[in-house]
């Protein structure tokens, strides 16, 4: 795995909450920030509110991160785990496989993003 250009947790004020909690309180951007660190925060935002989504559905089929990754090998458990807590990016791929096996939808989905604020 390569080392990340950012890490998405980093925008958080809690990144130890990064994909684990609903309620995630962000760091303020600086008005005069570069258009690249207001894309890295709204990214960050979204693979936040994607995790959660992984997170619960994983609960609701009862199943564990590890166990998850180890049933698809596509997927290393060390990257998805790092994914899952914003120290790596997630992926399109990710995304798909996630909806893939999941059964998810993020792009048809309103409820998800209800009150998404880039």
């Amino acid at each position: 795995m390569s080392t990340p250009s950012y890490e998405p947790r980093t925008y958080a004020k809690q990144p130890k909450l990064f994909g684990s909690e609903s309620i995630m309180q962000w760091k303020p951007t600086p008005n005069d920030a570069s258009d690249t660190t207001v894309d890295q925060v709204s990214a960050s935002k979204r693979q936040h509110i994607i995790a959660l989504a992984i997170h619960r559905a994983l609960a609701k089929k009862g199943t564990s991160m590890r166990s998850y990754a180890a049933s698809h090998p596509e997927i290393t458990y060390t990257r998805f785990a790092a994914v899952m807590r914003g120290e790596a990016i997630m992926k399109l791929d990710d995304i798909a496989n996630a909806e893939r096996n999941l059964e998810l939808s993020f792009w048809n989905n309103p409820d998800l993003w209800s009150g998404f604020r880039p």
